[in-house]
């Protein structure tokens, strides 16, 4: 394969949990499987798109130079018919290229799938922390109206005692 696909291979022990003590967790044997079903279509598809590109760069040019049983450098032109081979192999190479990047494509939206849907403890957590969030929220705006409704108490109450006040000197001057 060339090593194309390699460094793209996930790894069981790569994936493997880690708990608080360092120890690595055991992976289960269904997580293992569709692990296994991932790296094995991350492979066809890598050594796919090799190929491919492979042919294509191979018919792309139209001469070359070789040398002949005499030791002759020659200029070689490719011929109609060839070039028509070509051009049929770098179709055919291209839809596959295609075809491969699509399953990659695939591929990528399967695993951010299963890494939404099956991060439980993740999601959990991110839960969690916006609780958090908005419970800290939820006390301070509580504070900061209780500290409002001190404030308008204070302000009714000398309201209150200002309208009082001013009645009974109305009261007084009319008399």
């Amino acid at each position: 394969m060339d090593g194309v696909g390699e460094p793209a291979r996930i790894s069981a022990e790569s994936t493997r949990a880690r708990s608080a003590n360092g120890s690595a967790a055991k992976v289960p044997p269904a997580l293992a499987a569709v692990e296994e079903e991932f790296n094995r279509r991350l492979d066809a598809e890598l050594e796919s798109l090799d190929v491919n590109f492979g042919h294509i760069i191979r018919s792309a040019p139209l001469k070359h130079y070789s040398t002949d049983k005499f030791g002759f450098d020659r200029l070689y032109v490719k011929d109609k018919y060839k070039i028509t081979q070509d051009h049929q192999l770098v179709d055919s190479a291209a839809s596959n290229v295609v075809r491969s990047v699509e399953g990659l494509l695939s591929l990528t939206r399967e695993l951010k799938e299963s890494l939404i849907l099956n991060d439980f403890k993740n999601l959990n957590r991110n839960v969690r922390t916006r609780w958090e969030v908005l419970s800290a929220q939820r006390d301070a705006n509580s504070a900061t109206l209780g500290e409002m409704k001190a404030d308008l108490d204070v302000v009714i109450a000398e309201l209150e005692k200002a309208a009082a006040h001013s009645h009974c000197n109305h009261v007084v001057d009319s008399t």
